[in-house]
């Protein structure tokens, strides 16, 4: 591990809960998602769909649609899998930030191996500033008849189909429940997982803060 993105990504992989592993991929000007690694790939070529696929299809297509077309080919970037988009290579940082945690508890041979972590010569491993700024995610318009005071919470339960999956050729593997944090954050109560001080906790309801509003 000697170059300085190694080790940074080598820093957040140790450090950090990944919710999922999507690539925005600007050589090959498409946008993948698992899986990315030869033990899953079909005897037809095409890929295995991934305990969580639907979730991953669907925000793959979001971000295609919103970077838009591309003026010379007026084509949105291609999205999918990224043994069908691009190619199965083993040690992908996608699918290692996706399934490095759970998946050699469900296939054999085990396909996930500990990183040795070195660096050469006299430099320090760093750790990045991984600072992300907050900002909305919704708005609405709310009137109100009277003067008065008045306790506002947005309230909402989300994404609910993003636990649904496949059958048949479609059916995913390993055959286990989905499995990343942002499906099961949303999806599954039960859900609780922490690491180095970080928490995900999954709810199906989803409530904002209370917001005072004086109306005279």
């Amino acid at each position: 591990m000697e170059t300085t993105a190694a080790r940074a990504l080598n820093e957040l992989w140790r450090d950090h809960l990944f919710q999922l592993g999507i690539t925005f991929h600007a050589g090959r000007e498409c946008i993948t998602y698992e899986w990315g690694a030869k033990n899953h790939v079909k005897e037809s070529g095409k890929s295995d769909k991934s305990p969580d696929n639907l979730s991953q299809q669907q925000l793959s297509r979001v971000m295609s649609r919103f970077g838009g077309k591309f003026e010379d080919s007026a084509q949105y970037y291609p999205d999918g899998t990224m043994n069908d988009v691009v190619y199965a290579v083993d040690g992908g940082m996608e699918d290692w930030g996706y399934a490095a945690s759970w998946e050699n508890e469900y296939t054999t041979p085990k396909p996930i191996k500990e990183c040795n972590r070195q660096v050469s010569g006299d430099t320090q491993p760093r750790r990045p500033d991984t600072t992300m700024l907050r900002t909305g995610l919704f708005s609405a318009d709310v009137d109100f008849a009277t003067t008065g005071t008045y306790y506002v919470q947005a309230i909402a339960t989300v994404d609910q189909d993003w636990a649904t999956q496949g059958t048949g050729e479609d059916i995913p593997v390993p055959k286990v429940k989905p499995q990343t944090h942002i499906v099961n954050a949303r999806t599954n109560d039960d859900w609780l997982y922490s690491n180095n001080g970080r928490v995900v906790r999954g709810q199906t309801v989803w409530t904002s803060q209370t917001v005072k509003i004086v109306v005279t």
